[in-house]
């Protein structure tokens, strides 16, 4: 008798109010977010980590390995691979630390160079020009910035292996505690299934593309012969999740130690050879194998990338398109948020038809 009464009362707020509620609540959630980064920032990497290593344990258990079995397995190449990682970053990060004041001298020195050609061919170019445009301690400062970061991240990689663990362990009782606890609501399961699957495809997609781009790329560097090529092929490989930009700032780097080291015409194939790779992986492979399921337009894509980098800094950028599809798939899930899903999509809203086969 009470439900009809129940309905009416949440009718009665006008749209206004519940558009500003829906605000203050939003302002809420993402000064919440920023606050605790520090906390959830790890939780997240270790989260879309357990997503990329879960096909991994799925696939064992179907051959018939035993549970136990599969996941040490899992967690032991998991373990190899950082391990792995942890080693070439612990040995190269310091001796790349030590080398940035010498790099600055040879980009000022570079500078003084490129000034003397423009003014043998009567260009008149002054210092404080070249010094606003292209500073040297300018681009020091932001490798030296990413050395810290990266440094940083390596202090939590021991929290990030034990909670991407406990994560892939509760995986498998996850699907059992969901049907129990929400058995009268199957639209439920299905939505966190379908948040999971489409955003473990994704990952898994970008993490394939990213790799064979960081491999493509460190094989360039080392026939080029550009100091620390397998750190910047570490670098391409991380850069290359963070739409738009990454493969830009991975690709920064290396071109400029080229020059310094090799000359201007090795910097100008490294340049090229990186334009080449990412052009054909990016612009080609990654979109057919992606397909249509993405479903983000590019002004969304860009504008996630600003905000999850600022509410969660670096990791965030990494995150930014994978955090954004979860957002996408709960709104699209609930009629009153549809429209706002349509809006970040790429293309016109699901005929009726193509809503029930989702």
């Amino acid at each position: 008798m009470n439900h009809p009464d129940n309905k009416q009362n949440q009718t009665i707020l006008p749209v206004w109010l519940r558009v500003l509620l829906g605000l203050a609540a939003f302002v809420i959630i993402v000064a919440g977010m920023k606050a605790s980064a520090a906390i959830l920032v790890p939780f997240l990497l270790a989260l879309f980590l357990a997503i990329i290593a879960a096909p991994v344990l799925y696939f064992l258990q179907t051959k018939g390995i035993p549970p136990i079995a599969a996941m040490s397995i899992v967690t032991l190449l998991i373990l190899a691979v950082g391990t792995v990682l942890v080693t070439i970053l612990a040995q190269t990060l310091p001796n790349l630390a030590q080398s940035l004041p010498e790099y600055e001298t040879h980009l000022q020195q570079l500078m003084q160079s490129l000034q003397a050609k423009l003014q043998e061919r009567n260009i008149p170019v002054d210092n404080l020009s070249i010094e606003r445009y292209l500073n040297p301690g300018t681009a020091v400062e932001i490798l030296g910035g990413l050395v810290s970061q990266t440094t940083s991240i390596l202090a939590n990689s021991f929290l990030i292996f034990l909670t991407t663990v406990f994560i892939l362990l509760e995986a498998s009782l996850f699907h059992n505690k969901l049907r129990t606890a929400f058995s009268g609501n199957t639209a439920s399961i299905e939505k966190l299934n379908k948040i999971t699957a489409q955003v473990q495809q994704y990952m898994g997609i970008k993490t394939f593309t990213s790799l064979l781009t960081g491999v493509l790329c460190a094989i360039l560097f080392l026939a080029c012969g550009v100091q620390y090529a397998i750190l910047w092929g570490l670098l391409t490989f991380v850069l290359n999740f963070v739409p738009s930009i990454g493969a830009f700032l991975a690709a920064v780097p290396p071109i400029l130690l080229a020059l310094m080291q090799q000359g201007f015409r090795t910097a100008v194939v490294v340049a090229v050879g990186c334009v080449i790779i990412n052009v054909i992986l990016g612009n080609f492979l990654e979109p057919r194998m992606m397909g249509q399921k993405l479903g983000l337009s590019t002004l969304v894509v860009f504008l996630s990338l600003i905000f999850w980098g600022w509410v969660l800094g670096p990791v965030g950028m990494l995150l930014s398109v994978p955090l954004t599809m979860a957002v996408k798939i709960v709104l699209q899930s609930n009629d009153d948020t549809r429209w706002l899903a349509i809006l970040l999509g790429s293309g016109p809203a699901a005929s009726p038809r193509e809503k029930t086969k989702l």
